[in-house]
């Protein structure tokens, strides 16, 4: 499957160690930034490396199980334009950037 895909459902289907590999991407445990809105409440979010790729996602560590691979999934999928818009979770961006 090409990696730039925008098929939603490779991003829902997909086994979870697959779908990270074959896009080149960890996912780390990260607390939120610490200029984060105290009335917005922080999931997981993508960094970015100089070139403006993803360099990898930091979930919040209270994100866990189905819930955590779904943001993951989420963001992965949002940022390669497959349609998430009745995705399993809100998936939003935020337009901050470092």
């Amino acid at each position: 499957m090409n990696a730039l895909t925008r098929d939603r459902w490779w991003y829902l289907t997909e086994p979870d160690e697959q779908l990270l590999a074959t896009l080149g991407v960890k996912v780390f445990t990260a607390p939120p930034p610490t200029d984060w809105p105290t009335d917005r409440e922080f999931m997981a979010g993508i960094s970015c490396n100089p070139s403006g790729g993803i360099s990898h996602i930091e979930a919040a560590p209270d994100l866990a199980g189905l819930e955590r691979e779904y943001i993951v999934r989420g963001l992965l999928a949002k940022w390669h334009g497959a349609d998430t818009a009745d995705w399993p979770v809100t998936v939003t961006w935020t337009g901050r950037r470092a």
